[in-house]
């Protein structure tokens, strides 16, 4: 019995202790459930303190790289083009020849006028040399001869008056003037044969100015000369003339009364004689007398007329060859050659490569904030090239009607190569701030009603904090208050955050500035 009474009570102990452990085993297990499930429910944030920086808003548009300044080569005349060899991206030089009209017309047109000038300059320096001796004797020969041809048409005129009737004429008056008509004659060939000595000492002087041989004074004598002996043949010949007409009215006379037309002739022959008189007398007085003020002047002026129109020629046949004022490119071909120009039609466009500018285009709510001066970044070439920081240089007062968007444009360096029409990429800044609290964008969290939270931890909890924002540009904010520089800001699991919660940090060893993006891996919800 005793036996069997402790046996029992060993059972009932055994149970006890193996009760005992199973209780302290299920206690622990559900501790550790709990703690888990705590280190479940906080969250894992990724912190970053607040600096200060620097933060630039831009605009980036694209342009074209042009040339500054385009010139249209447009011609001075009407004329046809004769030659023009360039293309459309070919290079021209200042001073180099690109057209040429035709010039036919204009050179015959500039002989001409020089001819005309060079005959007022001889016959203005004729009168500002005045009256030569020999010009002076030669005027008294021609008097002389006219007094002669005068009392010769004198006695004619008496003498047909005479013999007009039914008388005819006595064979001495057909002897006389059988005799006045061979003195005649024998006049002419003298005053021939004095021309033709006269022609041969001026040729021959002429040929000897060439070599030096001679002055041009001795050949102006020599010209002198020369005409006075043609005046002298010419009065000759009008003598013969008149001597002939007479001898053949006398002989006439011997068949036949004279009629009344004879009288006339002879009347007519004595007033021609007379004005030949009155014209030699008056060209002797002024020989005499020297060329007057106004003869000079006169001929001054028919120098400067003569000129005048020499230039204006000379300068048409000029237009006819057409350089390039400035060093560029074709960029545009109006005309070709063989074509007609036009003085209001141009040929060409020759873009000038002196300076280039980029050109580029704004809207007109972003353009008013534009001026002179402000920074630009332009971009030529590959994504490896480095910008060009570089100012704008003009804004366009007004709109494109076609865009409507407002030109700007951006001077390029002297030593910056880039081909006309380029593509470039130009970066405006707008606004900078400097020492100014600049945070993530993605850090910020947006809250109904539209305003603007970022989440910042202190002794292992999370405080919202609403912010003011200001320039946000390239993923990055300014922000004007409600963080302040060392604040540890959450810049990676904030999206379900609520002010006040516990959290567990991870630290970043970024700058809240440093743009970074996306979320965290294992950061809780």
């Amino acid at each position: 019995m005793i036996s069997t009474a402790k046996g029992r009570a060993y059972g009932f102990i055994t149970l006890a202790v193996i009760s005992g452990l199973a209780f302290t085993a299920h206690q622990r297990n559900n501790a550790g459930k709990a703690a888990q499930t705590q280190q479940k429910k906080t969250p894992l944030v990724m912190t970053a303190p607040v600096q200060l920086g620097t933060i630039v808003k831009s605009i980036e548009i694209t342009g074209t790289a042009e040339a500054e300044n385009t010139v249209n080569i447009v011609p001075k005349l009407d004329q046809r083009i004769a030659w023009m060899s360039l293309r459309e991206g070919d290079p021209v030089r200042q001073g180099q020849l690109i057209v040429r009209l035709e010039a036919a017309e204009a050179t015959d047109q500039l002989a001409a006028a020089q001819a005309e000038a060079s005959v007022a300059e001889a016959r203005l320096r004729d009168v500002l040399a005045g009256s030569r001796p020999q010009e002076i004797r030669s005027a008294k020969a021609a008097l002389a001869q006219a007094e002669a041809n005068y009392r010769q048409a004198s006695r004619d005129l008496e003498h047909v008056k005479k013999l007009y009737g039914p008388t005819g004429i006595p064979e001495q008056q057909l002897q006389e003037a059988q005799s006045r008509y061979d003195a005649a004659a024998a006049n002419v060939e003298s005053a021939r044969a004095t021309v033709e000595d006269a022609e041969t000492e001026l040729s021959r002087l002429k040929k000897m100015l060439k070599i030096g041989g001679v002055s041009q004074e001795d050949v102006d004598k020599a010209q002198t000369r020369y005409h006075v002996s043609r005046s002298a043949l010419a009065s000759a010949n009008s003598g013969l003339a008149g001597a002939r007409s007479n001898l053949a009215h006398v002989k006439n006379l011997n068949v036949k009364v004279i009629p009344e037309q004879q009288i006339d002739g002879a009347e007519a022959r004595h007033a021609s004689a007379r004005s030949a008189l009155e014209a030699a007398g008056a060209r002797l007085d002024l020989l005499k007398e020297g060329a007057s003020s106004t003869q000079i002047a006169v001929a001054r002026e028919q120098v400067r007329q003569a000129r005048l129109k020499t230039d204006t020629v000379r300068t048409q046949s000029e237009y006819c060859v057409i350089k390039s004022p400035v060093n560029g490119i074709v960029t545009k071909l109006f005309l070709a050659e063989g074509d007609m120009a036009q003085v209001k039609q141009p040929i060409m466009s020759i873009a000038e490569n002196a300076r280039m500018i980029v050109k580029a285009a704004l809207s007109d709510r972003d353009a008013f904030k534009v001026s002179p001066g402000r920074p630009a970044m332009v971009k030529i070439g590959g994504p490896d090239d480095e910008p060009l920081r570089l100012k704008v240089t003009r804004v366009y007062p007004a709109a494109d009607p076609v865009t409507r968007l407002v030109p700007v444009e951006v001077a390029l360096p002297g030593n910056v190569k880039v081909t006309q029409g380029a593509f470039v990429r130009v970066s405006l800044v707008m606004e900078k701030r400097e020492d100014t609290v600049v945070i993530p964008a993605d850090a910020v969290v947006q809250k109904p009603g539209g305003r603007s939270v970022v989440f910042v931890v202190k002794d292992g909890k999370v405080q919202a904090r609403p912010i003011r924002q200001g320039i946000e540009s390239k993923g990055r904010i300014e922000v004007i208050s409600g963080v302040r520089p060392g604040e540890a800001l959450v810049v990676r699991g904030q999206e379900m955050l609520k002010d006040g919660a516990m959290v567990k940090v991870k630290p970043q060893k970024k700058s809240p500035g440093s743009g970074m993006s996306g979320k965290m891996k294992g950061a809780a919800g």
